[in-house]
This record gives C-alpha cells, sequence and structure tokens, in this order.
C-alpha cells in the first residue's frame, strides 16, 4: 500500500530499471562479467521502455503523484519495497540459473514449488477474496453463449471464461520463462520478458486505446528499445565464472 504514494514517473523508473538490477545481481552472486556493449545495450533498453511508457500513460495520471508534501517517510518507504522487489526479482533469476545449472532443469518442480509455497499468504486476505467470489456469482453478469450438444445453449460468464484465459495465459508465459531460462541466461529472459511487456504497451497504445495516437516520445523510446535489444544481441558475451568452473572440474 505503501507504493500508492509514490510519485508515478519514480515507481516507473524503479520498475523498469530490472536489466539493470539483473546485471548487477549476476555480478555480485554468480561472479558474471559483462562486456561494455551488453551494458550500454541494457542502458539503452531501460531508457527506453521507461520514456515510452510515461508517454503512453493516461494525462488524468499526470497529478496522481498528490501534493508538493510527499517527501514523507510513506513516501520513502514506497520507494523502498518497490526497489527491494525489483532486486529481489533479479536476485531470483539468478538463483533460479544458478539451481538449474547444478541440480537440472526441473521447470515443473520449481513452478509446483513458488505456486504451493505461495497459496497459505491467500489466507491473510479471505474476507477480500469472499467479496470477489460474491460478485461473481452474481447473475447480472454479462454471458457469453456457447452451443454444445445435448444443450441448448450453454450461458458461460464472461468474466469466469476471461478469468480461465488469463490463467491459461499466465501459466504458459511462467513456464516459457523457465524454460528460457534453463536454456541461456537469467539476464537473457529478463530482456524477453521485458519485450514481452514492451510489445503490450505497444499494442494497448497503438491499437485497443487509440485513436488518439501516443505522442512523438513514444516513438522516441521504441527506438531506444529496438536499438538496446539489437545492441545485446550482437554484443559479444563473456563466459561467467560458474560455466568456466564446470568445465575445468
Amino acid at each position: 500500500r505503501n507504493s500508492r504514494h509514490v510519485p508515478f514517473p519514480l515507481y516507473l523508473i524503479i520498475k523498469s530499471s530490472n536489466l539493470v538490477a539483473n546485471v548487477l545481481c549476476g555480478w555480485l552472486i554468480l561472479g558474471k562479467r559483462y562486456r561494455l556493449p551488453q551494458i550500454l545495450a541494457m542502458v539503452v533498453l531501460t531508457v527506453g521502455v521507461f520514456i515510452a511508457t510515461i508517454a503512453s500513460r493516461p494525462k488524468n495520471l499526470a497529478n496522481e503523484s498528490g501534493d508538493d508534501d510527499q517527501l514523507d517517510s510513506i513516501m520513502i518507504i514506497g520507494v523502498l519495497l518497490c526497489t527491494l522487489s525489483t532486486f529481489t526479482m533479479a536476485a531470483l533469476g539468478n538463483l533460479q540459473e544458478l539451481v538449474f545449472s547444478r541440480y537440472g532443469k526441473h521447470y515443473d518442480e520449481v513452478l509446483f514449488l513458488m505456486h504451493l509455497l505461495g497459496l497459505p499468504l491467500f489466507a491473510f486476505d479471505l474476507a477480500n477474496i469472499r467479496g470477489h467470489l460474491h460478485t461473481w456469482v452474481s447473475p447480472q453478469l454479462s454471458t457469453w453463449h456457447i452451443w454444445m450438444p445435448f444443450i441448448e445453449t450453454l450461458r458461460v460468464p464472461k468474466i469466469w471464461a476471461l478469468l480461465v484465459m488469463n490463467i491459461m495465459c499466465c501459466h504458459l508465459c511462467k513456464h516459457s520463462f523457465f524454460a528460457l531460462l534453463g536454456s541461456t541466461s537469467s539476464l537473457t529472459a529478463t530482456l524477453a520478458i521485458t519485450m514481452y511487456r514492451f510489445a503490450g504497451i505497444l499494442l494497448s497504445s497503438l491499437y485497443f486505446n487509440a485513436p488518439p495516437y501516443p505522442p512523438f516520445e513514444f516513438f522516441v523510446g521504441t527506438i531506444f528499445v529496438v536499438s538496446g535489444s539489437i545492441g545485446y544481441l550482437f554484443s559479444p558475451a563473456v563466459p561467467n565464472a560458474l560455466v568456466e568452473k564446470k568445465k575445468n572440474s
């Protein structure tokens, strides 16, 4: 909740720095080394994501950060929590890369344990979950009519159908991320996730929320993202210490 008091531009800067955070955590945890072109490509891509995101946000969010007295203890706590979240996710990706290299690429096992260990946390929000379920079983919800044999018409609430599709797409995305993480590096997998999110911003800005079309700054950010991605793909990689240790053993 403290993150709500963080100014929106500052929030975007922190959350868009996941690639930089991944580089730092890879250097500290796995002893990775990166060439200067790789680091520059990550910085250019991060700046591009931030510019495009800030340019595509709705105009009514311009003053979302509130009054001038936002620099208080609550905002500082929110900034610290957002920063901690970004670096925690970056460290998690590098640790998962380390686990895959030592114990094998068991993606399904990792996904199962992550979801299983997270289930008890929902017990702290049962009241909110019950409220949503009560709303979602309301007969006033709009439905889709699906023809089925032996049943003239099956009425499926749109919100339940969208929920099922969302769960399936999220599972596919997470499984693909872990498969990519086991096949490449954590930085490359994070880059793929960043490009996936940026593709969502493009689709939202150019199709779902257009017209009006995004401003000129949005396309400048897009050029930065494409340039950074191409620069990273063509940058020569440096073998990390973990790979060298496995070759020598």
